[in-house]
C-alpha cells in the first residue's frame, strides 16, 4: 500500500512538473492588425507571419483605383536612372488596368505624366525622360543631390485625391532628408506605399548639382538592407518591399502591378512575433 501511494505521488509530481513547464514554455501572443496588398478581390487568403501560416481574419478594404510610379531623380541615382527609365518603359503591359501616373522627385515632385490608362502615353513620357537625361538632365529643381521623398508624398496627396492609390517608389534608399517624419501627415488612409529598392548603390561618385550629372565614379556596392523608414511606411500602409538586383525581376514587378493593381486587405490575428514581416497568400 505504501509503495502504491509513493508511485501515485511521483506520478502527480511528474505530471505537475510537465504541466508547469508546458505552460511556462508557451509564447505570449498579442493581437496584430495589418494592411496587406492582395492580387484580387474575393480570393481566399491566408496570412503568413515570418513564413509560418497563422489563423487570421482577412477582410477587403478597397481595390486599388490608381497607381503613381515615383522615380528617385536625386544625385545618388544618376548612374542607374537612365536604365531604370528604360526598363520601366519595356515593362509596361499591353493593358494598363487602372489610371497610372509617373512622377520624378528629389527635393520636389515633377509630374512626368498625369493619370492615364494609355500605354502609349506612359511610354512617351518615359521616352521624353530618357532624352532629357541623356542630354545631361532637364536642369529643373527635382534633380538635385538631396532627397525629400516624404515631402513629395505629402505633395502627391493633392494629385491623388480621395481614390485608393498605390504609390510605388523606385529609389536606392539613400535618403538625405534628416528631419523628423510625421507619418500621419505624409500618408493618408487611401495611400498604399510600396518601396522598390535598388540593391546596388553607387560609390566614389561626385555629382555636379547645377547640371545634375555624374562627374566621377562608376562603381557600385551591394546594399541588401533597404531604408528603414521606407520599410516602415510600406508596412503601415499595406505596401510591398521589393529588394531587386536584376532587371528581369524589376520589370516583372511593374508588369504585374500595372496589369493586376490588387486589393487592399485588413488582416487580424494573434501574433507571437509582431515584428516579423507578414504576407498574404491564396489558399
Amino acid at each position: 500500500m505504501t509503495r502504491c501511494i509513493r508511485l501515485g505521488l511521483g506520478t502527480v509530481l511528474l505530471a505537475g512538473w510537465l504541466t508547469g513547464n508546458i505552460a511556462w514554455g508557451q509564447m505570449p501572443t498579442i493581437k496584430r492588425e495589418e494592411r496587406l496588398l492582395g492580387d484580387r478581390l474575393g480570393a481566399n487568403y491566408s496570412v503568413f507571419e515570418g513564413g509560418v501560416r497563422v489563423k487570421a481574419t482577412v477582410t477587403p478594404i478597397k481595390p486599388i483605383e490608381q497607381v503613381v510610379i515615383v522615380l528617385d531623380g536625386s544625385g545618388s541615382m544618376t548612374p542607374i536612372y537612365l536604365r531604370i527609365v528604360e526598363e520601366l518603359r519595356k515593362a509596361l503591359p499591353a493593358q494598363i488596368a487602372v489610371p497610372t501616373a509617373i512622377a520624378r522627385f528629389s527635393v520636389q515632385k515633377l509630374m512626368l505624366q498625369n493619370f492615364t490608362t494609355s500605354r502609349a502615353e506612359l511610354a512617351s513620357a518615359l521616352a521624353r525622360e530618357q532624352q532629357a537625361w541623356s542630354r545631361g538632365g532637364s536642369n529643373d529643381n527635382t534633380m538635385r543631390s538631396n532627397t525629400n521623398l516624404y515631402g513629395v508624398l505629402t505633395e502627391l496627396q493633392e494629385v491623388i485625391g480621395d481614390k485608393m492609390t498605390h504609390c510605388i517608389i523606385v529609389t536606392d534608399g539613400n535618403d538625405s532628408f534628416n528631419q523628423r517624419i510625421d507619418l500621419p501627415q505624409v500618408v493618408k488612409e487611401n495611400m498604399v506605399v510600396s518601396y522598390v529598392n535598388w540593391a546596388y548603390r553607387s560609390f566614389s561618385a561626385r555629382v555636379d548639382e547645377e547640371k545634375a550629372v555624374l562627374v566621377t565614379g562608376n562603381g557600385s556596392r551591394r546594399m541588401d538592407i533597404p531604408n528603414v523608414t521606407l520599410r516602415f511606411l510600406a508596412r503601415q500602409t499595406g505596401g510591398e518591399v521589393v529588394n531587386y538586383d536584376d532587371w528581369k525581376a524589376f520589370g516583372a514587378y511593374f508588369k504585374r502591378r500595372l496589369s493586376t493593381p490588387g486589393v487592399l486587405y485588413r488582416a487580424t490575428w494573434e501574433s507571437t512575433n509582431p515584428e516579423v514581416p507578414s504576407t498574404l497568400s491564396v489558399r
